[in-house]
């Protein structure tokens, strides 16, 4: 009987766990599409083999089991591996010549079967370039890749450390390494049809350059002292792969709902602008508006949205603008174009995830970057879970104010988070001369805008205008001087780190793991203080998510998003309870061997992502 091919069965499988998905690429209603290449004998060249039928397939595949090393690579059909299929696998092996699988032309179920003997062999390294890309498609196609990985584009990029603009693909590599040229004209060509020569003799090479970089990119890691970090960043890729395949489900009606309020928002805020400045202004024009500022007296060096903020109090034509901006903004990049990404065959959002997407090793998110979206409620709770399941939400609490301390060594900070402490409202006490127990909520608020902003040696000024555009917090002048000389003076470590580290280098920065940081030119202090910390923040977070896949097998538990350092699951509604166990106890141990202070996972289970406040 003919299997019928539904979005439920085709999820079902692409989760953290590394559920078997058999012969998926049989199911694939877009194949048809797919020329059908004639089945000729075994093409054997000094280059490459191209076996022609099933049964030879599998006895080359048979052949490169036990290596030590594989390169493999693929050549797909288009660049969605939701609806494009693979086209040609190439495995290669030292000293063999590259094994090329033509998916059109062979049995796809015998051929994903032994595929998954030889790739989930975890005495073999297996060596891509751009991982995420390939593990996607073959985790499509039924074939869960097991590790050590190692991927060359993420190595380069930890070896570069943030460095200018330098080109990370196959053929930079190749150049800068092997110094030779790696011709990638057949790259966007038609996979689709019958293969040419050319086609062939493109993908074996590019395994055959994967086998050569492997060596010098491993000897440059070890070199650079980037061996541990870059471990990190391999053991993290099968949840990226299953983060970006499982998407998260967007509730089109809640925010259809929503889009109509932020309109009707973005209409008055206009409105209003304009009865004060006058029709003819261009109000996302910032010439005109300082010249509108400056007719009204009101001095202002800029428009952005720190300088208006300073000013919003004191003007009351400012928060208009301000006003205008954000419902202009949330029409423009959140309500308007969110249903624009929704999945036709998953009816999900899928977003991308780059895991050195920022110099500090952090994810940076694109198509769409929920990391943008707004920290309220009501846009928040367009995002829920499928029927049936909760989302278990789980953020870690204060952690670069813990790093900072594991990093600075601070007496003060390192024994208010071993026993316990709230370090907030202690240094509310130090900021007021209260007795931390009579310390109120609108005390802890400013203690909160003193620690995370003389964290990275803030200045005065710059401490009264992050206070009030960040916290609320009204701070003048001369208290923020008179805050920042109180907070020094009592945390003494932090105050000898930051000293320090100005008179350090300024080329170069690393986390407690290793991973670096380089400047080509003088950097900033606040840079130099900043990496270390987000950048062991990075660390410990891709720690828990390499070790989630195998804490979480067969819970059916799905990675959905991750926003800095936050991690939403959808969990089956019976084991939320233990998923959030589960979860709370590996972001909690991640830092385990290098940060000596307790790490506090915060967790929560709800219906949607505003559940957790």
């Amino acid at each position: 009987m003919e299997k019928k091919f539904t979005v439920e069965r085709f999820l079902a499988h692409l989760n953290l766990t590394g559920t078997d998905a058999t012969n998926s690429l049989s199911d694939n209603p877009h194949e048809a599409s797919v020329t059908e290449s004639p089945k000729p004998a075994t093409t054997a060249t000094g280059s490459f083999i191209l076996p022609g039928t099933t049964e030879d397939a599998c006895i080359e595949i048979e052949k490169l089991k036990g290596k030590e090393l594989l390169a493999i690579d693929t050549e797909t059909t288009g660049l969605d591996p939701l609806t494009d299929r693979i086209r040609l696998i190439q495995v290669g092996a030292p000293g063999e010549p590259p094994l090329l699988l033509d998916m059109v032309a062979l049995e796809k179920g015998q051929i994903i079967t032994a595929l998954q003997g030889l790739f989930g062999d975890t005495g073999t390294t297996k060596l891509f370039h751009n991982a995420k890309f390939d593990l996607s498609f073959l985790k499509v196609a039924g074939v869960n890749v097991q590790g050590p990985l190692f991927d060359t584009m993420l190595a380069e990029q930890l070896i570069l450390s943030g460095l200018g603009n330098s080109p990370v693909n196959l053929a930079a590599l190749s150049k800068k390494y092997l110094q030779k040229p790696l011709p990638k004209e057949q790259q966007r060509s038609d996979w689709s049809g019958e293969l040419s020569k050319e086609q062939l003799e493109y993908a074996a090479r590019d395994v055959t350059v994967l086998l050569e970089l492997y060596k010098p990119l491993s000897e440059t890691i070890k070199k650079s002292q980037l061996s541990e970090v870059a471990q990190i960043e391999f053991e993290t890729l099968p949840a990226v792969v299953a983060l970006e395949l499982n998407g998260v489900l967007l509730d089109r009606q809640k925010t259809g709902n929503l889009t109509e309020k932020l309109r009707v928002e973005l209409e008055e805020a206009e409105a209003e602008c304009r009865k004060l400045f006058g029709d003819g202004i261009n109000l996302n024009s910032h010439k005109q508006l300082l010249e509108a500022f400056r007719k009204r007296g009101i001095k202002a060096e800029s428009t952005s949205v720190e300088t208006l903020k300073s000013l919003e109090k004191k003007h009351p034509e400012v928060a208009v603008i301000l006003q205008y901006r954000k419902a202009s903004k949330a029409v423009s990049t959140f309500s308007s174009k969110l249903p624009g990404f929704i999945h036709p065959l998953t009816g999900r959002i899928h977003s991308s995830y780059r895991q050195l997407g920022a110099a500090t090793g952090r994810f940076s998110c694109s198509n769409p970057n929920l990391q943008q979206v707004p920290n309220e409620p009501r846009f928040r709770e367009c995002f829920i879970p499928a029927p049936g399941n909760k989302f278990v939400i789980s953020d870690y609490s204060q952690i670069e104010l813990r790093v900072a301390a594991a990093i600075s060594r601070d007496p003060v900070m390192l024994n208010a988070y071993k026993t316990g402490e709230d370090l907030h409202r202690q240094t509310a006490a130090i900021l007021t001369g209260k007795d931390p127990t009579d310390i109120d909520k609108k005390e802890r608020q400013l203690a909160k805008a003193v620690n995370f902003g003389l964290l990275f040696a803030m200045g005065a000024r710059g401490l009264s205008e992050y206070a009030q555009t960040s916290y609320g917090v009204k701070m003048s002048l001369k208290e923020a001087e008179d805050f920042k000389k109180k907070f020094f003076a009592h945390y003494t470590g932090l105050r000898e780190w930051h000293k320090c580290t100005n008179n350090g280098t300024s080329y170069e920065a690393r986390t407690l793991k290793g991973r670096r940081r380089l400047w080509d030119n003088n950097s900033t202090l606040n840079g130099r203080l900043n990496m270390p910390v987000q950048g062991t923040a990075a660390d410990i977070m891709k720690i828990a998510l390499g070790r989630l896949p195998g804490a979480l097998k067969d819970t059916g538990a799905k990675l959905v998003a991750i926003i800095h350092d936050e991690i939403i699951l959808e969990v089956p509604e019976p084991r939320a309870e233990e998923v959030k166990t589960i979860l709370v106890s590996v972001m909690e141990s991640a830092g385990g061997g290098f940060i000596d202070i307790p790490l506090t996972a915060e967790a929560a289970i709800a219906d949607s992502w505003a559940g957790k406040a």
